[in-house]
């Protein structure tokens, strides 16, 4: 064991083993690094001893460490089996992302207005054929409905059959939704062609629904703690890469004279969920979830696939072994579970809120209002171009959720949803002032803003409220939780997509562009929310997390504080500061009968 020196009044040198749970730091092994431990508040004082000669050692420590691990490091350590199945599950993203948004494109097409719409003299008609209003918010808002329906279904078959099979199976159901929507188009009619396409959209939806949730916790259960927020950020780099890629493939079939003009739109999704289908396929079972079922051979080998070594390596023994005792007094838990302990600090229930809560704020924040209807508003404020400009928004939003690799595993997740949701309170606030006015400079301003708006919310609230989600469930419930939080996102997407037009609209509540004032307010409540209730998590294993909330019910003020504790003796994750202090004094005093027995001998 390794002396580590406490600067103290006076000083004195203790021999331990230093592990470390820090966000900064890596496991300390004698080879690559020393840690230095300072003081600050709460001293700690050996119970059994008066004598102010001995030291004192405060807690919580603050620790100075070599040989930190960053996000770039923990890359190049992951093998590549890793990759393959982090890579396939970035697929299930351009997969929600695509099936979701290709629909807008599709809606304007002449040849689909002209095979999905009944009788109609409306000026946008084609050859006296266009859908009504109604039609077009089903076809448009049932697939959030199904995702929100299948979401839950993941819970219970992650649970009992396991992540990878649970993937598997959304991505069976998947493709029914893609055949049945390809089904509709001539020589139906109208009415049987938007009842496929949305029975489509639904049983799709489910498919990805049961995806998000499986997808998350595989995320959150194989990836090493350097990466877990990386991986998230990810996810949500494939979902606006669907959603780029709709767009592009809609443009390049519009002008067909067929039902190609859609069918190649809707049936390009087979290309996406074949490759996460047979990425799976491949990929090992998370770890967690072979312990959880008492198959520890089976966990060994699935360590061994991610982190390198032999499976009988000390490193994933070493691995292993923590984690079987992390879930040696986890018990499986049931839906209900989910909402025990009423609002006590670290409760189940506290946990379900913070995880759903997160997740209604991603869509308050109003990032969905300009995807889903940008191309009005734009038109309503005489802006050139409206499809172009959300197409520009689109891009911007895609470059910056690749800035959230570095930001959230760096600055934290925290500290990213705080600012993240002032800053986008902000931007719409400035957006809204702006189109009191009519030059058209004054327009663009609007639109620098806007652009503003959707970069802050990729690098922040788009992949941080999915790594929260992740991280905070412990692992009896982690599965039910996530699937929890994604039917509330996608239940309030689908309310939010139903009811704006009617908010929006002249003819009904005629907010226009004062719907902003909506968003602004809801970003500031989100951003309240985070501060008094959304803990720092990153860097930490997930057993460490459910440690910090559970065990030594940290404030979410202070886990930023927490991440940089350091306690004695292998296994940390499990130490109270009883048995720290406990420990420090035998050090203390076995160094006091060493020092004694020298004196004696020599005096002898």
């Amino acid at each position: 064991m390794r002396p580590t020196t406490v600067p103290s009044e006076p000083t004195v040198e203790i021999p331990i083993q230093v592990v470390l749970p820090s966000s900064d730091l890596d496991e300390i092994t004698p080879t690559n690094s020393v840690a230095v431990i300072s003081p600050c508040r709460q001293t700690l004082r050996p119970s059994h001893s008066n004598d102010s000669s001995v030291a004192t050692l405060r807690s919580p420590f603050h620790v100075i460490e070599k040989g930190k691990v960053s996000t770039f490091q923990a890359c190049r350590r992951a093998t590549r089996k890793a990759w393959i199945a982090w890579i396939a599950c970035d697929f299930a993203g351009v997969l929600l992302g695509y099936d979701c948004f290709y629909i807008n494109g599709v809606l304007g097409m002449r040849q689909f207005k002209q095979d999905f719409g009944g009788f109609s003299t409306n000026p946008e008609n084609v050859n006296g054929h266009l859908y009504t209003n109604l039609e077009k918010s089903v076809m448009v808002s049932i697939f959030a409905l199904g995702v929100a329906l299948g979401a839950p279904i993941t819970g219970n078959l992650a649970e009992n059959y396991g992540r990878r099979i649970s993937i598997l199976i959304g991505c069976s159901v998947h493709v029914v939704g893609i055949a049945l929507q390809l089904i509709a188009g001539s020589p139906h009619s109208h009415v049987t062609n938007i009842a496929l396409l949305s029975m489509g959209r639904l049983v799709g939806g489910v498919g990805l629904g049961m995806l998000s949730g499986a997808v998350v916790t595989y995320f959150n259960e194989t990836a090493p703690k350097e990466l877990r927020g990386a991986l998230s950020s990810s996810y949500q780099v494939g979902l606006v890469c669907g959603i780029c890629l709709s767009t592009c493939i809609n443009l390049a079939t519009k002008d067909l004279s067929n039902s190609g003009a859609y069918r190649i739109s809707i049936g390009i999704q087979f290309l996406w969920v074949t490759l996460l289908t047979v990425g799976i396929y491949i990929s090992p079972e998370t770890p967690r979830w072979y312990v959880s079922k008492g198959r520890h051979d089976q966990a060994a080998i699935a360590l061994s696939a991610f982190l390198g070594p032999d499976p009988t390596s000390s490193k994933v023994q070493g691995d292993l072994d923590k984690l079987i005792e992390s879930y040696r007094n986890e018990l499986s838990g049931d839906w209900i579970d989910c909402f025990d302990g009423g609002l006590a600090r670290g409760s189940n229930l506290r946990r379900t809120m913070l995880g759903l809560l997160v997740q209604f704020g991603q869509q308050f924040t109003g990032i969905n209002f300009m995807f889903y209807y940008g191309t009005t508003f734009f038109l309503q404020t005489n802006m050139p171009n409206p499809f172009a400009l959300v197409i520009g928004i689109t891009l911007v939003n895609a470059v910056f959720c690749l800035v959230s690799f570095w930001t959230i595993e760096n600055i934290g997740r925290r500290p990213l949803l705080i600012w993240g949701a002032a800053l986008m309170a902000l931007f719409q606030l400035i957006a809204l002032l702006g189109t009191v006015t009519d030059p058209m400079t004054t327009r663009y301003v609007i639109y620098l803003f806007i652009c503003l708006f959707a970069a802050t919310y990729a690098s922040t609230w788009a992949p941080c409220a999915w790594a929260v989600t992740g991280d905070i469930f412990p692992a009896a419930l982690r599965s039910k939780g996530i699937a929890l939080g994604t039917t509330a996102n996608w239940g309030l997407n689908f309310i939010l997509t139903a009811i704006t037009p009617y908010l929006v609209d002249s003819e009904y509540a005629n907010l226009k562009e004062r719907i902003f004032y909506i968003w602004f307010a809801l970003c500031l409540i989100c951003g309240l929310y985070s501060y008094f209730e959304v803990y720092e998590t990153k860097g930490l294993e997930l057993e460490v997390v459910d440690r910090m909330v559970k065990i030594d019910r940290v404030t979410p003020r202070q886990s930023a504080a927490w991440l940089r504790m350091q306690a004695i003796n292998n296994f940390v994750d499990l130490e109270s500061p009883a048995v720290l202090e406990h420990k420090l004094s035998l050090n203390i005093q076995a160094k006091r009968v060493s020092a004694a027995s020298s004196s004696d001998g020599t005096s002898s």
